[in-house]
């Protein structure tokens, strides 16, 4: 799955990680395989246009998939 999306995310989503790209044709492709591997996606936009906690209120959303590595906000 090398280069399906524009951002992995391994400790939020799913319950291994999460993949989030912008549009929805390239996580489509693979959308069944992400399901069967515990992978959350998201056709989210990640880049500098979060105001405030946006994106710390996204990412709350998502979850946190190791609690190990949970940040202290979450």
């Amino acid at each position: 799955m090398a280069g399906l999306s524009a951002a992995l995310l391994p400790q939020f989503g799913g319950a291994t990680s999460l993949v989030a790209d912008p549009e929805w044709d390239v996580i489509e492709t693979y959308a069944t395989a992400l399901i069967e591997r515990g992978v959350g996606f998201s056709t989210v936009t990640l880049d500098e246009a979060f105001e405030g906690n946006c994106a710390q209120e996204m990412l709350r959303d998502w979850g946190c998939s190791d609690d190990e590595a949970r940040p202290d906000w979450l």
